[in-house]
């Protein structure tokens, strides 16, 4: 580690400790100095009682212990900036780690996320069918290429209002390449294009704007365009039933080849007949399984499959298995894109009351997008009570500086040398074009295709992040706040984790 100096105030070390034991965390006297950075008393006591859970060890070797590891971690921040080890990736990783700790339970707001898990349970209780069209831009392109995608896709869909099947439409102009047919090649067998059939699914298996348009569409109908983080969708909403929850089966399947012939298919109909005549004429199912079935991994358990929901299927399996509805039915034989099935109902689990789903609901809510949602409500109202302000000329400045060195990971804050002024300010911090210089240099990545998209994300999530760390300095008092994004991470972490 890099020799920063650094100098304790107090006379002696008997002196020092014995102060330290009877400070108080509005102690204001200087008790070190980093690098030219005061460090009171009252700083260091509400830390140590921050952290110190073992009360009992509060004598001079608990502080002097303590003491150590705050001075290493207050230099390790300290050389971070001097030497730019804030530009490394393990750097940044270790920052973008604290700073998901921190955020975790100050983005939280009741009623927003409150209202998310009800809305959660409900669509769980149902299963959705849906096919689409997608029209791809990316989720932070520029308003002129948003708007090119939105009349394409809105000409798509008055396509398909003035009488075109939609499938047909969808294997046209979709850019899910999963919609239309796929030749073979060397590689991979030919493949039947979906015509936009995504099948069954339920709550969270959609990104959430895809599934909120899903479950506000009528059977039968199609919505306007639909954003998500992919593009523009039309969805068309084929089915709706009640959810299957989580179902098991055991199954007897007979595969089709690729690109099977009608005298292929005729031979593989013959053999599943076969196999259901059997069952039919008092043969055990494991048997059966045993002499006909072709999935080999299955068939030396009997044909059992593991536990599955309504999107872990094609849909021709979904129906089949919801129409056997009591454990121990089978079903006729029936095809798929696959070759042919028979299955057997084992048993369903099906969704359980509130109570009984609560817990997993919210913790797939705290992993999902939608979460963002409560996010933004604690962000509005952080920037409502600071005084939120911003200064769209100097923003602009700063992305002028932006070139294809940021495509690479290479751009550095030189670039805006000789900008300095505020970009935006909360409360009383200010922060300035170098700020907002630094934080594009912790995200670019070699991944960067479109520097405007980048840019204001990027400016975005600068303003999501400094407002959660204003939030924090306002429930801990003493804790600095400048416009340095990476100190403030480090520093709110050293005092809260």
């Amino acid at each position: 580690m890099r020799k920063f100096r650094f100098a304790v105030t107090l006379l002696t070390v008997i002196v020092f400790y014995s102060n330290l034991l009877i400070a108080q965390t509005t102690d204001n006297r200087v008790l070190l100095n980093i690098a030219g950075e005061d460090i009171t008393a009252g700083d260091f006591m509400y830390v140590f009682n921050k952290n110190n859970l073992n009360r009992e060890e509060q004598g001079p070797a608990a502080i002097k212990e303590y003491l150590d590891l705050y001075v290493n971690f207050r230099l390790k921040v300290r050389e971070a900036e001097e030497l730019g080890m804030d530009t490394l990736q393990s750097f940044r990783t270790e920052l973008e780690g604290y700073r998901k700790q921190l955020a975790q339970p100050f983005f939280i707001d009741g009623s927003v996320s409150e209202q998310l898990l009800r809305e959660a349970y409900e669509r769980k209780k149902w299963d959705v069918r849906t096919s689409h069209i997608l029209i791809r831009v990316e989720k932070n392109a520029s308003p002129e290429d948003t708007l090119i995608a939105y009349k394409k896709a809105l000409a798509t869909y008055n396509r398909i209002i003035a009488g075109e099947q939609f499938g047909k439409v969808a294997a046209e102009v979709s850019e899910d390449p999963s919609a239309r047919d796929t030749e073979a090649s060397q590689y991979r067998p030919a493949r039947k294009g979906n015509q936009g059939d995504l099948g069954y699914f339920t709550v969270f298996d959609m990104v959430y704007g895809f599934e909120t348009g899903a479950y506000n569409t009528e059977v039968g109908t199609v919505s306007m365009p639909v954003r998500t983080d992919y593009g523009y969708h039309l969805i068309k909403v084929t089915d709706k039933q009640p959810a299957l929850g989580q179902a098991q089966v055991e199954h007897i399947f007979v595969a089709l080849p690729p690109n099977a012939t009608g005298q292929d298919s005729l031979q593989k109909k013959m053999k599943i007949d076969a196999a259901y005549e059997k069952i039919l004429s008092g043969a055990k199912f494991e048997d059966v399984v045993q002499e006909f079935s072709e999935d080999k991994g299955s068939a030396t358990n009997g044909g059992k499959l593991p536990w599955f929901g309504s999107n872990r299927m094609v849909p021709e399996f979904i129906i089949a298995t919801r129409n056997l509805k009591d454990s121990g039915n089978v079903s006729k034989p029936f095809n798929t894109p696959f070759g042919y099935h028979i299955i057997k109902l084992i048993g369903i689990k099906p969704v359980g009351t509130f109570e009984e789903e609560e817990i997993n609901l919210k913790s797939r809510l705290e992993k999902d997008v939608r979460n963002k949602l409560s996010e933004e409500a604690v962000i509005t109202r952080i920037k409502q009570e600071n005084g939120f302000k911003e200064y769209p000329r100097t923003k602009e400045a700063m992305l002028a500086t932006l070139d294809s060195s940021l495509t690479k990971g290479e751009w550095d804050v030189s670039k805006a040398r000789g900008l300095d002024k505020t970009v935006f300010s909360l409360g009383d911090v200010k922060y300035t074009q170098q700020d907002l210089a630094q934080y594009i240099v912790q995200k670019q990545t070699k991944r960067i295709t479109d520097i405007p998209a980048f840019f204001n994300e990027t400016y975005r999530t600068f303003i999501v992040d400094n407002a959660l760390l204003l939030k924090i300095a306002g429930l801990n008092k003493n804790i600095p706040i400048s416009g340095c994004w990476c100190r403030n991470i480090m520093t709110a972490s050293f005092y809260l984790i």
